[in-house]
């Protein structure tokens, strides 16, 4: 994890509020004397942020008791009592592929004057490479905390619509669908691929309509990116872009 000279601004707010968790190894010792580790929850698909071990003292030689995030020029405080070994964990609504910056402090707690804090130290969240996947996969690699997927098998006939040992020719495939819905919440990148930006969500039961082969197959290139991806317009929620091919029903 890397950390920058300022407070990088996010658009981002966070969603879940204080909680006491499970520690965590590989904390990122701050020079304000705080830990601070920022992971991908793969059960969710946010990043979780995590204090640990880091007690600082404030004012002489005493212990803080709150924490202070900034992100976004906006500050939250959460109960900290580091001394009785407390943890403190809050998610951020950002794009989990994207690297962000934001800012923590501690303080103690004062009733009839302003609070004793240390400095702001910033922490900058890195995402996690993508996994790299076997051959004869769709892709070459998916986005961390996805699943790779098998490539669908190609079967070649000796004369396009005709059975193999003659007969009459096979009829004709029966229409596409005239609208197809989403199968699964899934989120809505500005291109396919996985490596575009998250520009919305697909929910369960939204009525889509195809802008092109969904899923998209390149067979001249079994590693191209954009296998397995469906251009879409929710017309639902006025939206379009492209999402993994499985939350759409064919």
């Amino acid at each position: 994890m890397k950390r920058s000279a300022v407070v990088a601004g996010v658009s981002s707010l966070c969603w879940t509020a204080a909680a006491l968790v499970a520690p965590l190894a590989n904390t990122v010792p701050l020079s304000n004397g705080l830990d601070i580790e920022c992971f991908l929850d793969n059960t969710n698909n946010h990043v979780k942020c995590v204090t640990m071990g880091g007690c600082p003292r404030v004012h002489g030689d005493y212990v803080v008791d709150a924490l202070h995030t900034m992100i976004n020029g906006q500050q939250t405080e959460y109960p900290y009592k580091c001394i009785n070994n407390q943890v403190v964990s809050w998610g951020l609504n950002i794009d989990p592929n994207s690297t962000f910056t934001f800012g923590v402090q501690a303080c103690r707690k004062k009733d009839l004057e302003g609070d004793w804090c240390t400095a702001y130290s910033d922490y900058t969240y890195t995402p996690p490479q993508p996994v790299k996947c076997p051959p004869n996969s769709r892709t070459s690699t998916v986005p961390a905390g996805q699943t790779c997927t098998p490539a669908p098998d190609i079967t070649l006939t000796a004369e396009p619509g005709a059975p193999l040992g003659g007969g009459a020719p096979a009829p004709a495939p029966a229409p596409a669908p005239a609208g197809h819905t989403v199968i699964s919440d899934v989120d809505l990148y500005d291109v396919p691929g996985g490596g575009g930006t998250v520009i919305g969500m697909l929910k369960k039961g939204d009525a889509v309509t195809l802008n092109g082969p969904c899923p998209i197959h390149n067979a001249a290139n079994p590693d191209d990116p954009n296998n397995g991806w469906c251009k879409v317009t929710d017309t639902t929620r006025k939206l379009t872009g492209a999402v993994w091919g499985d939350a759409i029903s064919k």
